[in-house]
C-alpha cells in the first residue's frame, strides 16, 4: 500500500498493520466504537454447526488459548448467536472462524 492509496482495501490494510503486539501476542483493542444495525423485535440466532469428533480436542485447546490470551472472552447469555467452527490450516493447526 502506498501512502496515497485511500481505497477501502488500502485503508483496511493500514488498520490491520496497526494491530499492536507485545511479546508476540495480540493485545485487546479498546476505544473502538461499532454500530450494529438490528431489525426491531428480531433476534439473530443460528444453531451451532456440528464439530467432527476428531477435531473437538484440538478446538477446545485453541479456545482455551484464545481465552487465556484475551483474544476472545466468555459472553453472558444473549439472544444473538453466531456459530463458530474450526478450520484446519495447512500446518495442521486449528483456526476458529465465526459465521456472522
Amino acid at each position: 500500500m502506498t501512502k496515497g492509496d485511500l481505497s477501502p482495501k488500502g485503508v483496511t490494510l493500514e488498520r490491520i498493520s496497526r494491530v499492536e503486539r507485545q511479546n508476540n501476542k495480540l493485545q485487546p483493542i479498546s476505544g473502538v466504537k461499532m454500530t450494529i444495525r438490528l431489525m426491531e423485535n428480531k433476534t439473530v440466532s443460528k444453531r451451532p454447526y456440528p464439530i467432527p469428533l476428531k477435531l473437538q480436542e484440538a478446538l477446545n485447546e485453541e479456545i482455551q488459548r484464545l481465552l487465556s490470551e484475551w483474544i476472545i472472552r466468555k459472553a453472558q447469555c444473549t439472544d444473538y448467536i453466531s456459530p463458530a467452527y474450526p478450520i484446519v490450516k495447512k500446518n495442521g493447526k486449528i483456526k476458529l472462524d465465526a459465521d456472522y
